[in-house]
C-alpha cells in the first residue's frame, strides 16, 4: 500500500518538474531580446556586437556599416548562414528584421544561442546588432567572440 502511494504520489511531481521544464525552455527560446534595452547578464560567457548608438549596453565591439540597404545586407546574412550546418534556425522572431539560431558545442553539445538584428542606416546603408550568448555555464573560453568575428569576416 505504501509503495502504491509513493507511486501515485511521485508521477503528479514528476508531471509538474517536466512542464516547469518544457516552459522554461519554450520562454527561454522565446524570449525576446531587446538590443535598446540591458541585455548583458553578469557572466562572462556572452559576446555583444552592435552599431554605434543602438544598444543600451556597452557593445563588446562596434558593428561596422555596410554599403548596401538592409534588404541586401539580410539576403547576403541568410545565404551565408544557409551553407552553415552547424548553425540550426530557431523558431521565426515576431520581428520581421531578426533572426534566432543554435550552435552546439563541439565536444559537450552544449547549445549557444545567436540573435541577429538587422538595422537600416539609411537609404543606402545598413548594420547588424549580434548577441552570442552560451545558454549554460559562466565561463565560455572565447568561444562567443570568436563565433561573432568569425560570422561578421564570413559576411564580408
Amino acid at each position: 500500500m505504501r509503495k502504491i502511494f509513493h507511486v501515485v504520489l511521485a508521477v503528479p511531481v514528476i508531471l509538474v518538474a517536466a512542464l516547469i521544464a518544457l516552459w522554461w525552455t519554450a520562454t527561454d527560446l522565446d524570449r525576446q531580446i531587446d538590443f535598446r534595452k540591458t541585455v548583458l547578464v553578469s557572466t562572462p560567457n556572452q559576446y555583444l556586437m552592435c552599431p554605434p548608438g543602438y544598444c543600451t549596453d556597452k557593445p563588446h565591439m562596434i558593428s561596422p556599416v555596410f554599403p548596401v540597404p538592409r534588404t541586401e545586407l539580410e539576403k547576403a546574412w541568410d545565404a551565408m548562414m544557409n551553407k552553415k550546418v552547424d548553425f540550426v534556425p530557431l523558431k521565426k522572431s515576431g520581428r520581421p528584421h531578426r533572426r534566432h539560431y543554435e550552435q552546439r558545442s563541439k565536444l559537450l553539445r552544449y547549445p549557444d544561442r545567436i540573435t541577429v538584428e538587422f538595422q537600416a542606416r539609411d537609404d543606402a546603408t545598413s548594420s547588424l546588432a549580434i548577441y552570442s550568448r552560451s545558454k549554460y555555464g559562466y565561463s565560455d573560453g572565447g568561444v562567443n567572440e570568436a563565433r561573432v568575428k568569425s560570422l561578421l569576416q564570413d559576411l564580408k
